[in-house]
């Protein structure tokens, strides 16, 4: 199986995004295990009926949507987003002329590119299967970000995911051979550790780029994460780098150390060999020994060898800049903080008593927290799940920008005024994709960045009202319709530009000038607006990030990555002279100055990630700055090398590699350049330029469905049904849009003599979602009588979502007409009259809810806060046109709590039952007993819902009954972390940790029921069962995570009527299982 690749989600106050797996060959490879396994019919029918996934929809049915064409390429895009994608058709065209011949690939087909803009999450994610799909935001990326050097930020995102297609679309051999005969289902390139596609698309996404010199590769930041795994290790193993990681970088290890390591073998052995690599591994039957193919590709070396020599490279290069840093007083801060992870934005509280922050570290909610100049962590203020910058306002009151989902389908950023002290809050935009605020002295205003349609921004000016703010102790679901209103504002757009990105906007102290990060013709500079004005205080090939004024507004304080390390800067406005305030060995980042001017606050780095630290402000004691490199001419497409990594270059061998010559980025001296000594020429007086001839639009059309819709692949299907053996066929397609999606299996019933179906389609083109099913099979009737054959022309269903980031609300509404009908001869069973079937239709209608806003975070071993609530009723009844009449409703409701004063040990609970009126052919509607079951298809998908009712300790079905009641209660503790696992080996063993758990519940009978149980609801029926388990968390394939649950259970039987065990049950119940418990 195979997962798409993902660029970085946008680090700095959103989750990352973990790699999913792809569904078209999850569905194949889940339907084809469990025909093999002989769960044949019942696994099609589980998947075919299915009802669309809370998510169901990718894109907001809203949207209107167009399509490109060009010889490589279809970019789908919708309204508002017509100029971008006429510049990402044509950065598609020329990311295909360079970068096949150097993969030595070219997709047989169109790629498909889909632009959407409902997101401030600058990503992209790309996947060969059904077919090669490249999917982008319309976003620019944020300022402090591993993605913020970048001269074209368009062309860097489409190269990435276009390498990422050469890549993983490049099959050989036998699975050719198979793909030829059942559709694109194999791709052996996609089944390899992240690290390998992640690191060649980081090699290859700065290659469209008019000046060399950025990506990934070349940033001072990836440099920085590298520096410190080198020095501070431990530096990944290359099974660790294989998996995700626990420990920081995270998610964005894959790409750092992959880019580097890519560019490690390229050097040494050239593009040629990188490319017989990937044709060879695409080439593989068995995918999971990449190392194979390496060997073969790099003059005998398998990755573990060269993995070694490339982390001692690594080492070497980091203690050749930790030395030069030396070279010069190395500065001491003060840190505040240790929690490492994410940390961002730290600002001063007027009175100057604290710092405010955004965390997102591995353990503990995210959000805005608070510390005291002494280092006194006042702790949380306010989760943010989503951005996070903020400024203050007051000593109480910050302006914040927080991520949610907007009407529905979109994510955007939005600015709130909070209380940090009460955490009561108003709202203050309202799906203007609003971030990086900054109040104006004096809080009469706030000054910000917003987001707009194809990928442009602005500088944003906004007054701030008086108005009441909604309590802390008052829900976002209950004055929701209050909270959407933001108060009346003046809104002034002060700057914007077509091709400009803009960031960090910090006015002056006097609020006549703000200082904000300029990118723009291929540089990230920092300009001042004044008067509508606009000026450069930097004008150079650094990347001048996070302005910042002192009190008195006679500096202005920056950090830049011109000497190869991120440090801080100081400009004086009045001369325009520049001092180097900082020389750290890792990096410093986002400055801000005390009120009363004494100290210097910001955002450092360390080998477990960032946090926040103090300096005194002591201009006697700054530097003269490093020299910047000068600011770029057009140049040729060479691509950049990593700092220290080795270059081959003509006459070395790859046993003596030539080094390469000193860059900027490593931090060697460029041509050296003058302090500005008065204010730069103004760049610009108004919001707008004259427009810039641009190339001949291409031509679109409307967006076509049916281009990609059809059947890609089929495989063949075996197992049984109630009739015997069956052999058949399934295939299925989605078109690119997700609009339409659907599945079929058809068969051939060997006992029945007759073909048998299921079908199913799931529609995204409207809110709520519509899903349609309809099936034919046999199955074994009820009382041993023969065969019965089973048949729902249709079953529809309507899919309402209501998302959020931190809870999500789903529920369907349903029906279903199913027709029953015995074969051949029938005999009643000889004591039990109820038992008797006769042939009927069986009218359905049904709701199902689902609630949940459980959280875990990185290091957690199980959902550690919130709850998940799940309802569902079904009814029959002859005025909807039933022959059969019945009722089922079912609650289950699951809590979990962290102990205080541990890390991530859980009390989890869950009470769950359900009440049944009425039974087809005497099949009981409720039955207790086991652990979990195994389900193939939710395991691979990664979906496994509402978690099932378990009674361990006995056998399953032990109890049945036509209502029953359960609860279970798990105390769930980490014991081990080994993360280990051998080399590139797909069986990864991150964690080990346990639980001890009870469970209680009975099945019993309501009156007027059938009997299955023998006895109505008593206290002394319940039965009880304790027992512990083992669990450990694997790593399978490179991605896909589960725990493996070795557990023993006792089944004590009635306690309350006086037993220790139960009648018929073995004392000791051992079982294996997969998957968590709930």
């Amino acid at each position: 199986m195979t997962a798409p690749a993902r660029r970085d989600a946008r680090p700095a106050g959103r989750a990352p995004r973990r790699r999913a797996p792809c569904t078209a060959l999850a569905l194949a490879f889940t339907l084809s295990c469990a025909c093999a396994s002989g769960t044949g019919v019942a696994a099609l029918l589980a998947l075919a009926l299915a009802p669309a996934p809370a998510r169901a929809q990718l894109y907001d049915p809203g949207f209107s949507w167009r399509t490109i064409e060009t010889p490589h390429f279809r970019v789908h895009h919708h309204q508002g987003e017509e100029a971008l994608a006429q510049e990402v058709a044509r950065a598609a065209e020329r990311a295909h002329a360079i970068l096949s011949p150097v993969l030595g690939f070219a997709p047989r087909e169109r790629t498909e590119i889909v632009l959407s803009d409902d997101t401030d999450d600058a990503n992209g994610l790309a996947t060969p299967l059904p077919y090669d799909t490249i999917r982008l935001y319309a976003v620019p990326p944020p300022g402090l970000s591993e993605l913020n050097d970048y001269r074209d930020w368009v062309s860097s995102l489409v190269f990435h995911e276009y390498v990422h297609i050469l890549h993983l679309d490049h099959v050989g051999g036998l699975p050719a051979l198979a793909n030829a005969v059942f559709g694109k289902l194999f791709v052996p390139n996609g089944l390899t550790p992240s690290w390998m596609a992640e690191g060649l698309a980081v090699l290859h996404e700065a290659d469209g780029e008019a000046v060399p010199g950025a990506g990934r590769n070349a940033s001072a930041i990836h440099d920085m994460y590298a520096r410190a795994l080198a020095l501070d290790g431990p530096f990944p193993r290359l099974d660790q780098i294989s998996n995700p990681l626990l420990e920081w970088p995270l998610g964005t290890a894959p790409y750092l150390l992959g880019g580097r390591f890519m560019a490690f073998l390229r050097a040494r052995y050239g593009d040629a060999a990188i490319a017989a690599f990937v044709a060879d591994q695409g080439s593989q039957v068995w995918p999971y020994a990449p190392s194979w193919a390496g060997a073969r590709a790099f003059g005998g070396r398998d990755f573990p060898s060269l993995w070694a020599e490339y982390a001692e490279e690594e080492r070497r290069h980091a203690e050749a800049v930790r030395a030069r840093v030396r070279e010069r007083p190395v500065t001491a801060p003060t840190r505040l903080t240790r929690a490492g992870g994410r940390v961002e934005t730290p600002r001063w509280s007027p009175d100057g008593s604290f710092l405010a922050y955004q965390k997102r570290d591995l353990d503990r909610r995210p959000g805005t927290y608070r510390v005291t100049p002494g280092g006194a962590d006042l702790g949380l203020a306010l989760t943010v799940d989503a951005n996070g910058a903020l400024s203050m306002a007051s000593p109480r009151e910050a302006v914040v920008a927080i991520g949610e989902v907007w009407r529905l389908h979109r994510t955007y950023d939005d600015l709130w005024a909070v209380d940090l002290a009460r955490g009561a809050r108003r709202r203050l935009t309202d799906g203007e994709r609003a971030g990086d605020p900054a109040v104006v002295p004096g809080g009469g205003a706030v000054v910000y960045v917003r987001h707009e349609p194809g990928g442009r921004m602005a500088l944003v000016r906004r007054t701030l009202p008086p108005a009441p703010m909604v309590p802390a102790d008052v829900t976002i679901r209950e004055r929701r319709a209050e909270l959407a209103v933001p108060p009346p504002a003046q809104v002034e757009v002060l700057f914007a530009r077509p091709g400009a990105q803009v960031y960090g906007p910090a006015p002056s102290p006097d609020g006549r000038r703000i200082a904000f990060e300029l990118q723009e013709g291929g540089r990230r500079d920092v300009a001042l607006w004044e008067d509508g004005a606009v000026r450069r205080v930097t004008d150079d090939d650094a990347l001048d990030t996070g302005p910042a004024w002192t009190p008195d507004g006679r500096y202005l304080l920056f950090a830049s990555d011109r000497g190869g390390v991120y440090d801080l800067y100081a400009w004086e406005a009045a001369t325009g002279a520049l001092r180097q305030v900082t020389n750290v060995e890792s990096g410093a980042f986002q400055p801000a100055v005390s009120p009363d001017g004494r100290t210097i606050a910001f955002v450092t780095f360390g080998r477990e990630g960032y946090d926040v630290a103090t300096l005194p402000f002591d201009p006697a004691a700054w530097l003269e700055p490093t020299p910047a490199p000068p600011a770029p001419a057009v140049a040729g497409t060479a691509p950049a090398t990593p700092p220290g990594i080795p270059v081959t270059t003509p006459g070395a061998t790859a046993a003596q590699p030539a080094t390469a010559a000193p860059s900027p980025a490593a931090g060697a001296p460029a041509a050296p350049t003058e302090p500005l000594t008065e204010p730069p020429a103004a760049i610009a007086s108004t919001t707008t330029s004259p427009p810039s001839p641009s190339p001949t639009p291409l031509p679109s059309r409307p967006y076509r469905a049916l281009d990609t819709v059809g059947p890609r692949w089929w495989l063949p299907l075996w197992g049984s049904d109630g009739a015997g053996s069956i052999y058949g066929a399934m295939t299925g397609g989605v078109d690119v849009l997700a609009r339409h999606a659907w599945a079929l299996q058809a068969w051939w019933s060997e006992g029945g003599r007759e073909p048998g179906y299921a079908f199913s389609y799931q529609g995204g083109w409207s809110w709520p979602t519509l899903d349609l099913a309809s099936v034919r099979y046999f199955d074994s009737a009820p009382g041993g009588r023969g065969v019965e054959s089973v048949w729902t022309p249709v079953a529809a269903g309507l899919g309402f979502s209501f998302p959020g980031l931190a809870e999500t609300l789903s529920f369907r509404i349903g029906w279903a007409g199913t027709s029953y009908d015995v074969l051949g001869e029938t005999r009643r069973a000889p004591t039990s009259d109820w038992l008797e079937w006769r042939d009927g239709v069986l009218s359905e209608a049904s709701f199902r809810a689902v609630y949940t806003d459980a959280r875990r975070y990185v290091r957690s071993i199980s959902p550690e806060e919130g709850r998940t609530v799940a309802l569902s009723l079904r009814a029959a009844d002859p005025t909807i046109g039933s022959d059969f009449g019945l009722a089922r409703a079912r609650l289950s409701v699951a809590q979990y709590l962290r102990v205080p004063g541990t890390r991530h040990t859980v009390l989890a609970l869950r009470l769950s039952g359900g009440v049944a009126e009425g039974s087809i052919g005497g099949r009981a509607p409720y039955e207790l007993g086991g652990a979990a079951t195994v389900d193939p298809v939710a395991v691979v998908m990664q979906t496994a819902g509402v978690a099932p009712d378990q009674l361990r300790g006995y056998p399953y079905g032990w109890l049945a009954g036509t209502a029953f009641a359960l609860g279970n209660l798990e105390l769930r503790f980490p014991l081990l972390a080994p993360v280990r696992g051998y080399s590139t080996w797909p069986v990864f063993l991150r964690r080990v940790h346990g639980s001890v758990f009870v469970d209680a519940g009975d099945a019993f009978d309501l009156p007027g029921e059938l009997p299955f149980a023998g006895h109505p609801f008593s206290w002394n029926e319940v039965r009880f069962a304790a027992g512990a388990e083992l669990r450990a968390e694997l790593v399978l394939g490179y991605w896909l995570r589960t725990d493996l649950r070795l557990g023993l259970a006792h089944g004590f039987g009635r306690l309350l009527a006086g037993e220790w065990r139960e009648p018929g049950v073995d004392p000791v119940t051992a079982y294996v299982t997969v998957g968590q418990s709930f």
